[in-house]
């Protein structure tokens, strides 16, 4: 069993949608795993939306512990609130960001106190809606690499999440939506996925 988690010191960084979309990526690659995403944020956002969707995995309330990890978990994904209060214990870590001062001021706190506080982790820092290209890009990427991250995995401004979304679904299962952007998409997702959880690149 391989466990992720998702955190950011700042909220509106696309936690949840990046949550929602690793599981679907698992579950698209291969149908047979048992994916199960945490949801550890009190406001219950993803609790509540798979109320009225149609994902592939199965939601669980609260952080994982001995106690409530079904016995045929192959990966679980924990969706952590915003705040420093509420650390996230995995060792693997994605930490999403948007291309902006104050998100890369937070997450430069949030990191170093990851480490002082939780010891070394194993931290993929994700650019989230960035553009193609721009300055802001350029600064978003080079942020990543002075944390010495040779893998930099960057999620695009994409309308295809945003659509997906809103219908409950993930960028893996909106076939209405197939195109060029979705499949840009999805290999998004993978990359994230192959870094993380250490995956083949053909996964």
């Amino acid at each position: 069993m391989k466990i992720a988690g998702l955190w950011s010191p700042k909220g509106g960084v696309g936690k949840t949608t990046l949550a929602l979309n690793m599981a679907g990526s698992l579950i698209f690659n291969d149908s047979t795993l048992n994916v199960y995403i945490y949801d550890a944020d009190p406001q219950g956002s993803t609790i509540s939306l798979m109320e009225l969707s149609s994902f592939p995995f199965k939601c669980i309330a609260g952080i994982p512990n001995k106690q409530n990890i079904p016995a045929d978990a192959d990966y679980i994904i924990v969706d952590y609130p915003p705040k420093f209060e509420a650390m996230p214990k995995p060792r693997r870590l994605v930490v999403s960001f948007q291309p902006s001062l104050i998100d890369t001021l937070a997450v430069s706190q949030g990191v170093d106190a990851l480490n002082i506080n939780e010891g070394e982790r194993d931290i993929t820092l994700v650019p989230y809606r960035v553009k193609k290209k721009g300055v802001l890009t350029r600064q978003a990427i080079d942020f990543v690499k002075e944390y010495g991250q040779e893998k930099i995995p960057v999620v695009l401004d994409r309308e295809v999440y945003k659509q997906s979304f809103s219908e409950g679904k993930t960028v893996f299962q909106a076939k209405q939506f197939e195109g060029n952007s979705t499949w840009a998409a999805r290999e998004e997702i993978r990359n994230i996925n192959n870094i993380v959880f250490n995956l083949k690149e053909k996964e």
